[in-house]
C-alpha cells in the first residue's frame, strides 16, 4: 500500500511538471480582465457626459427663464411710461397683445407640460447605467488571478486536495460494498435457515 501512495504521488509531481496552463487560456484571461478595466474607464467617462449634459440643460433654463423675466419687467415699466405720457391707444394696443401674448404662453404652458410628461416617461426608459464598479473589481481580480501560472507549492496542495477527495470517496465507497455485501450475506443465511426445517 505504501509503494502504491509513493508511485502515485511520484505520478502526480511529474504529471504536474509536464503539465501547464496553455499560454493562449493566460492570454484570455488576461485579455478578459484588460477589457474589463477599459469598460470600467469608458462608464466613468459616459456617467460624466451625462452630468455635463444635465447641467447644460439647467444653465439653459436658467438663462431662459432670467431673459423671460427681464422682458416682463421692461414691458410692465414701458406701459406705465406710456400711461403717463397720455398714450392711452398705445395702452390698449400694448394690454390686447399682451392678452395675446398670455394666451400664447398658455398654450406653451400646455405643450412644456406634455413635453414634461413625455420626458418623464422617456427618462423611465432611459435610466442611468447602474454602477457596477464592484462587479468589475470581482471580475478583473478573477481574470487577472487566471491570467497566471499557478507556483509549483499551490499546484502540489490542488492535486493533493483533489487525491485526499477522492482518496475519502473510495473509502466511503468500498465500505458501502462491504456493508452491501454483509446484508447480502445476512439476508441469504437467514434466507436458508427458515427453509431447512
Amino acid at each position: 500500500m505504501s509503494t502504491r501512495n509513493t508511485c502515485a504521488a511520484l505520478l502526480a509531481t511529474l504529471w504536474l511538471g509536464a503539465c501547464s496552463t496553455p499560454q493562449p487560456m493566460l492570454d484570455q484571461a488576461n485579455q478578459g480582465a484588460a477589457l474589463s478595466m477599459a469598460l470600467q474607464a469608458e462608464l466613468v467617462n459616459f456617467r460624466q457626459v451625462q452630468a455635463d449634459i444635465a447641467q447644460q440643460r439647467m444653465d439653459s433654463i436658467r438663462q431662459l427663464v432670467s431673459t423671460m423675466a427681464t422682458y416682463q419687467a421692461d414691458a410692465e415699466f414701458d406701459e406705465r411710461v406710456s400711461k403717463l405720457a397720455g398714450n392711452t391707444a398705445t395702452a390698449k394696443l400694448f394690454k390686447d397683445l399682451q392678452t395675446l401674448a398670455d394666451s400664447r404662453s398658455t398654450d406653451e404652458q400646455a405643450m412644456l407640460k406634455e413635453l414634461a410628461d413625455m420626458q418623464e416617461q422617456l427618462a423611465k426608459l432611459l435610466q442611468p447605467l447602474p454602477d457596477n464598479t464592484q462587479a468589475l473589481d470581482a471580475t478583473q481580480r478573477q481574470l487577472a488571478a487566471m491570467g497566471h501560472e499557478l507556483p509549483w507549492k499551490e499546484r502540489l496542495k490542488v492535486v493533493s486536495t483533489f487525491a485526499k477527495a477522492v482518496n475519502k470517496s473510495v473509502k466511503a465507497n468500498r465500505q458501502k460494498l462491504q456493508d452491501n455485501q454483509d446484508n447480502k450475506s445476512n439476508i441469504t443465511t437467514n434466507n436458508t435457515g427458515d427453509e431447512a426445517p
